[in-house]
């Protein structure tokens, strides 16, 4: 009688061996499969240091973050258009691309940059606002407007035409970062803010907006470009016969 109850003990004794060692396997698992996802998350970001983003959408996260910050500032209006960088710290910092409108009658808007700190316990404050005098390009209800696009990635089509413009520019080069506009005439404008890098060894870099016009054969020209903190000069818009009429977005 005895034999049968000791041979049900010793079953039930590596039943239990075995579900505390697959419970610590799989713990462990679960664990590592968290670590490498986290690290996979940042493997593209430096820490402290500030780092290029891979797409300028301003995400759902990101814009609640940005409401937070923004929630109880007076004396101006942001609106975020683009994500630009961002900074591992304490926390995380933000760098932005906004509109900007001050909170008086008649106002105009104009481009910013907005830097955010979010904190470790999810607060987060408006560490800085650099304004610009670039009027910020707003969509136009009528023939030959300007569009603003839906989402701020730079087309296929967008991009292939600052390419070719680009190609007998000497001195800096342009990587685009985000589309602020467009403009259906004969052949298209672009609005396109872009990281500028000067050409030389040790070249400065800097945030700039660059005007585009590709006509209805594929030649592309930049038209203007306005390096952020420059002073504002009104755009220039050529058309198919490279006739130059005022063209301010």
């Amino acid at each position: 009688m005895k034999k049968p109850i000791v041979v049900f003990l010793i079953i039930l004794v590596i039943i239990a061996i075995t579900v505390v060692v697959v419970a610590a396997f799989n713990s462990n698992s679960i664990k590592r499969y968290l670590s490498e996802k986290k690290q996979k998350s940042t493997d593209n970001i430096s820490v402290g240091g500030w780092t290029k983003v891979s797409s300028p959408v301003i995400t759902d996260e990101l814009r609640a973050v940005f409401d937070k910050a923004a929630g109880e500032l007076t004396g101006m209006s942001y609106e975020p258009v683009a994500y630009l960088e961002t900074q591992l710290v304490a926390g995380r910092n933000y760098l932005v691309l906004c509109k900007g409108t001050a909170t008086v009658p008649d106002a105009k808007t104009y481009y910013s940059l907005v830097k955010i700190y979010e904190r470790l316990d999810g607060s987060a404050e408006i560490t800085s606002m650099t304004d610009s005098v670039i009027p910020a390009v707003v969509t136009e209800d009528i023939d030959g407007g300007w569009t603003v696009p839906d989402t701020p990635e730079v087309t296929a089509e967008a991009k292939k035409a600052l390419e070719n413009a680009s190609k007998t520019l000497t001195g800096a080069e342009y990587r685009p970062v985000a589309l602020l506009g467009t403009q259906v005439v004969s052949g298209n404008n672009y609005v396109i803010f872009c990281e500028m890098k000067a050409t030389v060894p040790n070249g400065a870099s800097d945030y700039a907006f660059v005007y585009v016009y590709e006509d209805l054969k594929g030649n592309a020209q930049i038209t203007d470009t306005k390096q952020f903190n420059q002073p504002d000069t009104t755009p220039t818009r050529v058309d198919e016969e490279q006739t130059a009429t005022t063209n301010e977005p």
